[in-house]
């Protein structure tokens, strides 16, 4: 990375910061996406953004973030719990759709399924937090 890039970098990860602090996170999301053009192995920028994307709700998007953080920095701590978390959250919530459903609702099955295995792949994750953070 060039001085340049580096400059740009600086001023977008700081945009992305102040459009945070705003509650903007649409802002947010849309500098942190430019700062990761230029530096795509910067976990901090990949936690940051899947933090946006829980807050908005984007449970796919938070989730992928969250991975290629850990993909970068397989003990990146933060991202481990913040996944672990988002993950069991995110099963609570489709848990609960599932119940406001009338039980002989296909979907509501489907949805109940899709809990499970969500919380699951949380369970996994903060199992791992739990070995590799033990304090």
């Amino acid at each position: 990375m060039n001085l340049d890039q580096t400059c740009h970098l600086v001023k977008d990860e700081s945009f992305s910061n102040i459009y945070v602090r705003k509650n903007d996170l649409a802002g947010a999301k849309q500098y942190m996406s430019k700062a990761l053009d230029l530096d795509p192995e910067n976990k901090s920028l990949h936690y940051n953004l899947g933090t946006a994307y829980m807050s908005q709700g984007e449970n796919e998007k938070a989730e992928a973030s969250f991975i290629k953080a850990l993909e970068i920095d397989s003990t990146y701590a933060d991202a481990q719990y913040q996944l672990g978390a988002h993950l069991f959250n995110w099963a609570r919530e489709v848990q609960i759709q599932s119940q406001e459903l009338d039980y002989r609702d296909p979907k509501s099955e489907e949805l109940l399924n899709q809990s499970k295995e969500i919380k699951r792949k949380a369970l996994t994750v903060l199992e791992k937090y739990i070995v590799t953070n033990p304090n």
